[in-house]
């Protein structure tokens, strides 16, 4: 049985550092993962990032508030719209390495 992973990113104003996040969640060697990005207030580019992201192949889908409800509201936003067996919560200016996934569900494994 495959294990999927759900990487939820709760993000405000982070069109830059998302752009950088994605790129690096793209190099990722577990297959099985998903990304959701909830923008917590629309002020800047972060939703054509992310379809951007879309676009080029990555698993990665938005959940987005009108105005910032905070941090706690993003990531409850998240887990709801994720669908992995593992949650993994990242912060939109993370550099995660390629193995960084796979690492997180090997713990699960034991």
């Amino acid at each position: 049985m495959r294990t999927m992973a759900s990487v939820i990113i709760p993000s405000h104003r982070g069109a830059e550092r998302l752009g950088r996040l994605l790129s690096w969640l793209a190099a990722q060697t577990y297959p099985h993962w998903e990304a959701v990005v909830v923008v917590d207030g629309i002020v800047d580019d972060s939703l054509r990032v992310i379809e951007a992201a879309r676009g080029d192949g990555l698993p990665v889908r938005s959940v987005s508030f009108s105005e910032n409800r905070g941090r706690s509201a993003a990531l409850n936003a998240g887990l709801a719209a994720s669908s992995g067996d593992i949650l993994i919560r990242c912060d939109d200016d993370l550099e995660v390495p390629p193995a960084w996934i796979e690492a997180h569900v090997a713990l699960h494994a034991v």
